[in-house]
């Protein structure tokens, strides 16, 4: 079977785009999906959910009922300023999501998200909202808001798994004023801390063979919880990928480490394993830092490839 384009291949109709967006740093991905901007030629992508009355039920804007609604809002200011379209890896445009400052509270700004009714169900929603959190954190976005209308159950679930927290009910009106919903509001407070790698780990986490980053617990690494976001910046390339951390596997050394760890989800592979010591890790930290502090294996999820 003939293997299918990619959007990262250079002859693929998009690629440019994608070069285009990554120099402008307004691009992000994860391991199904790239998010980047929008334009005026992806209207009819765009119209397809816009016009589509299951999906805009519980959206602030009317249903469109012509492509030349979107071609408006594709080119109006705001769009090009606050959304990134979230596109299959085969380039297949298939929703958006939005990320700008909330009208009311400044101090959050509100993430927003809108997908194709044909890929409801297979967790998209989910992934680029993790994502847009890591891209805008990683910029120094904290603080994060989110609504959905009490009616939107699939929108509260996805909202909740990205660890946003409930704090209240309110109102929220159309765009033209003429319709008012009933809506839930959460707040979501990100901790990112920043972590440099050499190349070989770094591709590793990016490629999923690695879950785990075995660090040495000193006073820096105390800092991490569970739940915070971690930035790791390639030694070599200066790439960058966030991650959100699962878990922490806290031992007094090295030793009970890798003696309890599976050492194939920290960086080993099937034939460096039966190999593996904690005499590897002296390259990092001499024996005198090791005998001063516990150690950590930091079991993380990928979110964003940046």
């Amino acid at each position: 079977m003939e293997k299918q384009s990619t959007i990262f291949d250079v002859n693929h109709p998009l690629n440019r785009r994608l070069q285009l967006a990554k120099e402008g740093g307004l691009y992000f991905g994860t391991p199904r999906l790239v998010m980047m901007p929008m334009y005026k030629e992806d209207a009819p992508s765009v119209f397809q959910w816009t016009s589509d009355g299951e999906v805009t039920r519980y959206m602030r804007y009317d249903t469109y009922t012509d492509v030349s609604q979107a071609e408006e809002w594709l080119t109006s200011p705001q769009q090009q300023r606050d959304n990134f379209g979230i596109f299959l890896k085969d380039g297949e445009l298939i929703g958006c999501i939005s990320c700008h400052l909330d009208i009311v509270d400044k101090k959050y700004k509100e993430i927003g998200y809108t997908l194709n009714r044909h890929f409801w169900g297979n967790g998209y929603c989910t992934e680029a909202t993790f994502a847009t959190i890591a891209y805008f954190a990683e910029k120094g976005t904290c603080r994060f808001l989110a609504r959905h209308d009490v009616r939107n159950t699939p929108s509260q679930r996805v909202i909740e798994k990205c660890g946003f927290n409930y704090v209240s009910g309110g109102n929220q009106q159309s765009y033209d004023g003429k319709r008012t919903f009933l809506c839930r509001e959460y707040l979501l407070d990100v901790t990112l801390h920043r972590m440099d790698l050499h190349d070989a780990p770094f591709r590793a986490i990016q490629s999923g063979e690695k879950t785990v980053e075995m660090r040495l617990y000193d006073e820096k690494r105390q800092q991490v919880k569970e739940g915070n976001y971690i930035c790791f910046q390639n030694r070599s390339s200066g790439k960058k990928i966030v991650t959100v951390v699962e878990k922490l596997h806290i031992f007094l050394s090295f030793e009970q480490l890798y003696a309890n760890m599976d050492l194939l989800k920290c960086g080993y592979t099937a034939d460096t394993v039966s190999t593996a010591s904690p005499k590897d890790m002296d390259v990092y930290y001499s024996p005198e830092k090791q005998q001063n502090y516990s150690v950590v294996g930091i079991e993380l999820r990928l979110v964003a490839v940046l």
